[in-house]
């Protein structure tokens, strides 16, 4: 069953007020259990998008230091990005794309777990070609390197989520 909501009141009347068409959101769709409240434009998902991408950087580079303090690269790489993935896709989901309930709950994880893989390979690939073109590289030279892939990752994952999960779901004919 698809219900369709308007988002605020003063859009269902005839003498709506001016708004600015950046600010608005579109209505809310609701599909089974779950309900959907996108942004109507780019920019605001962008925001969102990025600053949950800002915390998981900033939690993932604090995990695999600690990680790495004790694990080797790859080991550390794997674990921080495991549980900043995670996070970073439900986050997402109700954040950014406004996705709420259970429905398409692991499709969304689904498609962030092909995100993962991604990463994890862009990310591994970055600290093995660093071993090789400058094994002497310290600390600081790894979690540059580590936060140039994570930024590139990052740019895909906004767009194959935003294909995934920022999208409506299709009403029922009849």
């Amino acid at each position: 069953m698809v219900t369709i909501e308007a988002p605020d009141p003063a859009i269902r009347s005839f003498h709506r007020p001016a708004v600015d068409s950046s600010e608005m959101l579109l209505p809310s769709v609701r599909v089974g259990g779950a309900t959907t409240n996108r942004p109507a434009n780019i920019r605001r998902q962008f925001a969102s998008f990025a600053t949950i991408g800002l915390l998981s950087t900033i939690a993932y580079l604090v995990l695999y230091s600690a990680f790495r303090a004790v694990l080797g690269r790859t080991v550390s790489n794997a674990l921080a990005l495991v549980i900043t993935s995670v996070a970073n896709t439900g986050a997402n989901r109700r954040l950014t794309f406004g996705v709420r309930g259970r429905d398409r709950l692991g499709s969304d994880h689904a498609a962030g777990l092909v995100m993962f893989g991604l990463t994890l390979g862009l990310t591994t690939a970055s600290i093995t070609l660093l071993d090789i073109v400058a094994p002497s590289a310290g600390r600081l030279g790894e979690l540059v390197v580590l936060m140039g892939s994570n930024a590139l990752a990052t740019a895909v994952r906004f767009v194959l989520l935003r294909s995934w999960m920022g999208r409506f779901p299709e009403p029922n004919p009849g």
